[in-house]
């Protein structure tokens, strides 16, 4: 089984993968809508290593009940290491 490393600790099993997710989103608790805006940016700057950059809006309602919309880039590269371990790191 190949383990998924995400900005630094690795992550064995889809299992794994699954239960860190949960928590980063609160079990799915949240109205947050990401809306894909153009096309995803693919570069492969060396052999093996590919980035990609997706460019995103996103609506969701605050705590307070007020209403926040918001545009970003969320970049990420993938590619295997020598040991053989798959990596994902993301920003």
């Amino acid at each position: 089984m190949r383990r998924v490393v995400i900005n630094d600790p690795a992550i064995v099993g889809w299992d794994a993968l699954l239960k860190q997710q949960r928590q980063w989103w609160n079990s799915g608790k949240t109205d947050v809508k990401y809306e894909l805006m153009g096309e995803p940016d693919f570069r492969m700057p060396a052999p093996g290593l590919v980035m990609v950059t997706y460019f995103l809006t996103s609506h969701r309602t605050l705590s307070g009940g007020q209403t926040s919309d918001s545009g970003y880039r969320h970049s990420g590269r993938s590619g295997l290491r020598a040991d053989g371990l798959f990596t994902l790191t993301s920003r």
